[in-house]
């Protein structure tokens, strides 16, 4: 069987009260395409409140319980269950102002956003295709269900999942499809940036991502202005690095297009760093040797961004152990104060040793570095 024990469990259970029930969507998509689904959501003719009910001696999270959407979990599986339903008018280019219950299995496929997340497959695996989902799946094509102008100016997000099917599955948009995505693509701007970040992350990794941002420039530019083919070029030879990411469809872009993401504040200083980062045309040893006293191992992201022909020199240099940072140097603060070094002198004396080994004026020890600092710091402090 292609279900869980507890899909099968909450489908048999829901029946056997006298509500239909079905497995919906995600799965259904993958089932049909030979892989196996990593989750499962149900659609029931049952209320949110009868759902509840039914499945009380379980624990059941009410998700989305305003539009319809609880969470039931069974043997640690967490399986979301939603009543059918459809949809009022979208006021904000994302939700709609009410939903309806208690309508059918075909009105509540009918508001989904593509044929190929718009199946239904019943306990005994039997598929309910009223949109042709899995012709367009053999024929690798992404189509909007009903109206596709409709459907993207209801819920813009629909959009970018559009665009990260197409880049992780090499699908091609049905050609009015195409063109209402294109068309509505102003109305991403009323999208949170939480949730526009998380799509635009999961497109940028994916494996068809080239050909996607080739076909689906202009959405990428209301994005990222100025985003070019040539950003779309240095994103794909980037491998499994967001922040890297992110700075390559940023690089051209203006300080506001970072923040419209929301980014956590770690994200965000590693690619303020990046984009900020000035590294000369001919970056040599002791360049690299700098850039890893100042900034460690976050280095080599840095490098990798602006200057990748130095990748190889970064990794050798690391190898054979040639970066320093303060933590190498064998003298305590106690050392330093005994050569008469107050405050901040004692930091501008590290600083001076780590610029004095990296250019191999002075070995890494304790004795040579004190006479070293003896001999020449005085002179320019």
């Amino acid at each position: 069987m292609f279900f869980s024990e507890s899909v099968q469990f909450i489908l048999k259970r829901l029946e056997k009260r006298g509500f239909s029930a079905y497995v919906v969507g995600g799965a259904v998509r993958d089932i049909i395409m030979g892989k196996t689904p990593s989750d499962y959501d149900i659609a029931s003719s049952a209320s949110p409140f009868e759902i509840k009910s039914i499945f009380s001696d379980f624990k059941v999270i009410e998700t989305g319980i305003r539009h319809g959407t609880v969470t039931v979990i069974i043997n640690n599986e967490a399986v979301e269950i939603t009543s059918f339903r459809s949809d009022g008018e979208y006021i904000d280019s994302r939700h709609p102002e009410r939903v309806s219950f208690g309508v059918s299995l075909e009105e509540d496929l009918s508001r989904r956003d593509f044929t190929i997340n718009a199946m239904a497959m019943d306990k005994s695996g039997n598929l309910i295709d009223l949109f042709y989902g899995k012709r367009d799946i053999e024929n690798k094509t992404l189509r909007a269900v009903g109206n596709p102008e409709k459907r993207f100016s209801e819920d813009a997000l629909r959009i970018l999942r559009g665009i990260r099917f197409i880049s992780v599955l090499g699908f091609s948009a049905e050609e009015r499809t195409y063109e209402a995505m294109i068309a509505n693509k102003a109305l991403l701007h009323n999208i949170s940036g939480e949730r526009k970040r998380e799509e635009i992350l999961k497109i940028l990794s994916a494996p068809h991502f080239l050909s996607a941002a080739e076909k689906f420039l202009p959405v990428f530019n209301e994005l990222f202005p100025n985003f070019s083919l040539e950003s779309a070029e240095k994103i794909s030879r980037i491998k499994n690095d967001a922040a890297l990411k992110l700075a390559a469809a940023l690089e051209n872009s203006p300080f506001s297009a970072l923040e419209n993401l929301k980014l956590d504040k770690v994200t965000r200083v590693e690619i303020e760093k990046l984009l900020s980062a000035n590294v000369p045309a001919v970056a040599d040893e002791f360049y690299l040797k700098m850039l890893y006293t100042k900034e460690g191992d976050f280095g080599k992201k840095i490098i990798e961004f602006k200057a990748p022909e130095m990748k190889d020199l970064w990794e050798k240099l690391k190898k054979e152990n040639a970066f320093k940072s303060k933590e190498d140097i064998p003298l305590k603060g106690e050392d330093m104060k005994a050569l008469g070094f107050l405050g901040k002198e004692i930091k501008a004396a590290y600083d001076f040793l780590l610029v004095s080994l990296n250019k191999g004026e002075v070995s890494l020890e304790k004795e040579a570095l004190l006479e070293h600092l003896g001999r020449n710091f005085k002179k320019i402090k």
